[in-house]
């Protein structure tokens, strides 16, 4: 499960690095069936609610649980292999995936963002682990135009 103990339990806005082994079509709720190719995915989400950031980090690495979201969905298909959080009592889930959404490709409309007017919360990276670093590197960006600071936990 990684360390999610380095996970605070303090409200803010997480990444999710995914790493699907094999291309799949899988269903996903709402959304029906998508087909995700091998590689690696970014997903935006936010922890505002009690346990913050360390009990929604904890549900989406745990392997049991009720199918509630559509990142669970993916999840039954692809590994967490690493999760990027920023502490903040404000919910900038969206600018967060707007930014994201300006150099990243789209795989599925309205994953993750049903609730808002974002296109998606979920990001294709690209087919190689070098990927997940050219990802890392272009986060610094939106840390600095947001004003935030991510930090790392590798799973």
């Amino acid at each position: 499960m990684g360390n999610i103990l380095e996970v605070p339990r303090t409200h803010g806005t997480y990444i999710l690095i995914i790493a699907i082994n094999s291309s799949c079509k899988v269903r996903v709720g709402s959304l029906g069936e998508v087909f995700l190719k091998k590689g690696y995915y970014a997903y935006v989400g936010s922890a505002m609610g009690p346990g913050g950031l360390f009990s929604r980090v904890r549900r989406h690495l745990s392997r049991v649980k009720r199918l509630k979201w559509h990142i669970d969905y993916v999840l039954k298909v692809g590994q967490v292999i690493c999760t990027l959080y920023t502490v903040s009592d404000v919910k900038l889930e969206c600018k967060i995936a707007s930014l994201i959404a300006e150099k990243y490709s789209i795989v599925v409309e309205k994953l993750g963002s049903t609730d808002c007017r974002c296109k998606s919360h979920f990001f294709f990276l690209g087919e190689d682990l070098d990927s997940v670093e050219v990802f890392l590197d272009f986060l610094k960006e939106i840390e600095s135009r947001l004003g935030v600071s991510f930090s790392v936990v590798w799973c």
